[in-house]
């Protein structure tokens, strides 16, 4: 008797802590990059049009809600063309455990680190952010401090 509840409740904590995991991913920013890619890349497509005849950060909105509180206040992706030309984009992304406060940030700039991905965000006036790290390539997963 004793046995068989032992081996239910072992079964019952691995049933809890898959579901633990499960949630943690899907909730993520990783996870969101991953099944929004296209998405995302074609933000950057426009960001490349929008900002190739000036040297102004540009602000406009993707095709998609970015903030589940409904307040959807000011655009979701901000853009600057570098002077050395590569392209640095913030894009809000939908995030339903942080009311909106999560996104992404895209740079052309191989050498970029945590803090010169920060400290470009408030230059440019994409607004106060910390990075969380590198997700892929020049793709990096920010947070803001509101959240």
């Amino acid at each position: 008797m004793v046995k068989k509840f032992l081996m239910w409740l072992k079964r019952l904590v691995i049933v809890f802590i898959t579901l633990i995991i499960v949630l943690l991913i899907v909730t993520s920013t990783t996870f969101d990059f991953m099944i929004h890619y296209g998405r995302y890349a074609d933000v950057i497509d426009q960001a490349r049009e929008l900002t190739a005849k000036t040297d102004d950060t540009v602000y406009f909105n993707g095709n998609w809600s970015y903030d589940i509180s409904g307040l959807n206040m000011g655009t979701n992706v901000c853009a600057k063309k570098l002077e050395d030309g590569t392209l640095f984009v913030r894009i809000l992304v939908e995030d339903g455990h942080r009311l909106g406060k999560s996104g992404l940030v895209y740079t052309e700039n191989d050498l970029a680190s945590r803090r010169d991905v920060e400290m470009a965000l408030d230059t440019y006036g994409c607004g106060e952010w910390t990075s969380t790290g590198g997700i892929w390539g020049s793709w990096w997963a920010i947070e803001n401090n509101l959240g």
